[in-house]
């Protein structure tokens, strides 16, 4: 409902998290989930998964963004390295 397209990047990334032991929920997000959040990644197909720091002013995260990382490896194994989800 929040206008997500359920395109290949994002079933790879969704099957990635599950992979590393992640439970990726897909909901609408608050300003009190931002600002309690560990760790906030944004992600798509050209720029596969980043760390967001802060959104509109609300600091979200602390270094060094491990998740981001684990995920970012995880992601460009399957696509790079012709893996399978």
């Amino acid at each position: 409902s929040a206008g997500l397209l359920p395109g290949i990047a994002r079933s790879v990334l969704l099957s990635c998290a599950q992979g590393q032991g992640f439970v990726p929920e897909e909901r609408p997000v608050t300003a009190a989930d931002l600002q309690g959040a560990d760790e906030i990644l944004l992600s798509n197909a050209v720029i596969e998964v980043v760390s967001v720091r802060e959104i509109a002013g609300i600091f979200a995260g602390r270094c060094p963004f491990d998740r981001a990382g684990a995920l970012r490896a995880a992601y460009r194994e399957q696509v790079f390295a012709g893996g399978t989800p």
